[in-house]
This record gives C-alpha cells, structure tokens and sequence, in this order.
C-alpha cells in the first residue's frame, strides 16, 4: 500500500470510496482481504447538515483519524500475513461511482493516483470449512458516530492439512 495513493485517493481528492488488500498464496489465490470503505453520499450530508469539523473522536480530525484507521489496517494485514504463510499482497482501490462512471474522470484520476484496472483474485479452495459449510470468517464494522467509514476483514478460517 502507498500512503501517498491513500492519502491523494481520500484525503486530497475524494476519489476512492475502498482500499482493498488481499493475501494470496504462492497460486495467486486469497486467503484473505482486508477493506476500508468511505459512503461519500453520507459523509457529505453530514458535511452540510453538521459543519466540517466531523470527528470519530473528540479533539482529532478526520484526517488525522484515517491516519490512525491505517495503521490498525497496516498492523492487521502483516499479523494476517504471518498467519498464513502469505508471499505476497495485493493492493486494490475502488473508485466513487461518479469517478468510474465518466472515463475521462476514470483516466484523469488513475493518472493522478497511479493506478490501473486489475483482474479478480479468486478465492483458495485450501480452506477448511466449518460446521455449517463456511470456509471464509467475515467481519465488518462501522463506526457508531461516523458510520460513513467502514471495515470490512475476511480469511479462510484455517488452510486444510
């Protein structure tokens, strides 16, 4: 993950509305992902309804909080790596509709942020499935005071022996 394409993507232009990281085995197949989402539509209502100074937390900026919401997602991808085995990480952002909608706007904003369009990882068939059948744990949470930021973590429960 760059800082700097997170950083311009969201902060500067507003132009992700996700950041993805997915943990892929040596086949190139995921083990795991890892998401931030922004609802751009919510955070900008609550921008004209309550003011700028929107905060999850009392005396720290948006800004500065995002910050803070990367590093924990930083820490989680090298405890989730080291869990797995993982060789390698693959970093995915995606961009608001109105962004991906217009393809001068697409053009205009992968140059700015160096990106380009990836193909879909698959998940591995290597997990091992749980009583019910399910192979893939899955948590996601927003944030009570600013449910427009979300955090969405999947894996395989456990790799077959």
């Amino acid at each position: 993950i760059t800082k700097e394409t997170i950083r311009k993507g969201i902060l500067e232009y507003q132009y992700l509305d996700s950041v993805s990281v997915y943990y892929l085995l040596p086949d190139g197949k995921k083990v795991g992902e890892a998401e931030i989402t922004i609802d751009w539509e919510k955070y900008e209502v609550r921008i004209k309804t309550n003011g700028e100074n929107i905060s999850l937390e009392k005396g720290r900026s948006l800004r500065e909080q995002i910050s803070l919401l990367y590093a924990v997602f930083i820490q989680h991808m090298e405890k989730m790596s080291n869990a797995f085995g993982v060789k390698e990480r693959v970093v995915r952002y995606s961009y608001r509709n109105s962004i991906y909608r217009n393809k001068q706007k697409l053009e205009g904003a992968r140059s700015v942020l160096g990106t380009s369009p990836g193909e879909p990882i698959k998940w591995s068939d290597r997990g091992e499935k749980d009583s019910d059948g399910n192979d893939v744990f899955s948590l996601v949470t927003h944030s009570e005071i600013l449910p427009e930021l979300g955090v969405k973590v999947q894996s395989l429960r456990r790799l077959k022996k």
